[in-house]
């Protein structure tokens, strides 16, 4: 916290009007009653300006984003207090081959051709939160705190495509078989309630870096994994399906991390 502070001192210190909070043509910096804003998490602009002065320079291990990936919005209902809210929507797929074998008819015999086998993973994960902030200052360099509610939802899963079928596998052989066609990862369900504080530096009219650091407690519930898997009875002839889930587990926890990271620096633009 005292190193993502320093930077916003730092700043001001180098600014040549830092008391001015009316622009040259007359605009003012400070956002007012009505104005709407929206925020990114700043940590990759200041490692790719970092590295324009010196290659591998980073942000600061606290500058990491409170939740990746999120867009950030402000409305404010009076000059020095806002609502806030975090979305956060990240969904992901992706197929790959798992190579190929000779292929194989109802009677387990060769075809004479091969066919493919497909690993396709999908990943999804969602943050939404919701709070109030207060601004207390009088230059561009503005105190910042106040609480939210976050509640965040997760899940993978991965899924084995086959060219031959389980029972053409069991003819074969011989035998019985089986295999793997789905495994689901355990889902969490998370609330996280949270008091911060920290500063907002409006380094133009209505753009500003800001810093906070956070505390407060959080809930997470995790589900047991899930295997699915494929059967093929060769006395019987018979194919089925299983699915075996494991134990889930929860937790609670107060803390000023709560298995996030433990700050952020982020770039607000008002409007």
């Amino acid at each position: 916290m005292k190193r993502i502070l320093l930077f916003i001192f730092t700043i001001g210190v180098f600014s040549i009007n830092a008391q001015d909070l009316t622009s040259k043509k007359g605009e003012n910096y400070l956002p007012e009653s009505g104005d709407w804003a929206i925020g990114f998490d700043a940590t990759s602009f200041l490692n790719y300006a970092g590295n324009l002065f010196n290659a591998g320079a980073v942000a600061p291990q606290a500058a990491e984003p409170i939740i990746p990936l999120t867009v950030y919005g402000k409305l404010f209902t009076d000059d020095n207090q806002a609502f806030r809210a975090t979305l956060g929507i990240n969904m992901g797929s992706n197929t790959e081959s798992n190579g190929s074998e000779p292929g194989l008819d109802a009677g387990g015999f060769l075809t004479g051709s091969d066919v493919n086998n497909e690993i396709k993973t999908s990943t999804s994960f969602y943050a939404f939160g919701f709070g109030k902030e207060f601004w207390r200052g009088n230059t561009r360099l503005q105190g910042v705190y106040g609480a939210e509610a976050m509640l965040l939802l997760s899940s993978s899963k991965t899924t084995y495509t086959y060219g031959n079928s389980i029972a053409s596998i069991g003819e074969s052989i011989g035998d019985d078989a089986s295999r793997v066609t789905e495994m689901k990862d355990p889902s969490s369900f998370g609330v996280i309630l949270r008091a911060f504080i920290g500063a907002e530096y409006f380094i133009a009219p209505k753009i500003s870096i800001t810093a906070e650091y956070g505390w407060g407690f959080g809930f997470t519930s995790t589900s047991g994994s899930t295997t699915t898997t494929e059967s093929y009875d060769w006395d019987d002839m018979t194919t089925s399906s299983d699915s075996n889930q494991g134990e889930g587990s929860s937790s609670f926890n107060i803390s000023n991390e709560l298995g996030i990271a433990n700050g952020m620096l982020g770039l607000m633009l008002h409007f």
